[in-house]
């Protein structure tokens, strides 16, 4: 077993790069045995980042520095917007250093277009804007919420045959159209059956 050098008690220990003394909450969770004690990095969050850095940019020479992200036990800075937001804006991910996505909920979702449909944010925005924020089918706003408790986007509807973007969806016009099978047929049928039977 290695030896541990400086101060190390529970409430937290000496940086092993920096020297200083920190609480636990400044070190980052380690799933590595071996490294730290108490399933912490032995090097505190600041030195780990410039660590980090250093790698990266040695890795990939002409690479640009990243930015030294604001993270606490409150929360952290999303690294898509930037803004300074609490935990549970972000999704959980078990591997990870603080146990979280470095992304918010939303810009989480907003690369999941990207991936997806091949749409940037500024394209989302541009289609938001043209329908005023609503849903292109009942003229409403999102209301489904995310596990953050922040309003959802508006769903990204698409022809699944021929990829192409149709317009921005709430969540509740979107299920309806994919359990209909975007099948105008049913969607007739589904009108008449209503036009008939609800006065």
């Amino acid at each position: 077993m290695s030896r541990v050098k400086g101060r190390v008690d529970e409430h937290g220990r000496e940086c092993s790069k920096c020297g200083g003394y920190q609480p636990w909450t400044e070190y980052w969770k380690t799933t590595q045995e071996k490294k730290g004690v108490g399933g912490r990095s032995s090097a505190c969050r600041k030195c780990c980042q410039i660590i980090l850095q250093a790698r990266r940019l040695k890795e990939n020479p002409g690479r640009k520095p990243h930015r030294n992200w604001r993270i606490d036990t409150g929360g952290r800075e999303c690294t898509g917007c930037g803004q300074y937001k609490a935990w549970e804006k972000y999704g959980r991910i078990k591997d990870s250093a603080q146990g979280y996505s470095a992304l918010c909920s939303i810009c989480g979702r907003q690369r999941k277009y990207i991936r997806s449909y091949g749409i940037n944010y500024a394209e989302f925005q541009r289609l938001l804007d043209l329908q005023k924020g609503v849903c292109a089918i009942c003229g409403e706003g999102e209301t489904v919420r995310n596990r953050g408790g922040d309003i959802r986007p508006l769903s990204i509807d698409h022809d699944h045959v021929t990829g192409k973007i149709r317009g921005l969806l709430c969540a509740n016009c979107n299920v309806a159209l994919g359990l209909l099978g975007d099948s105008i047929t049913r969607l007739s049928k589904a009108l008449a059956y209503l036009s008939g039977t609800v006065k």
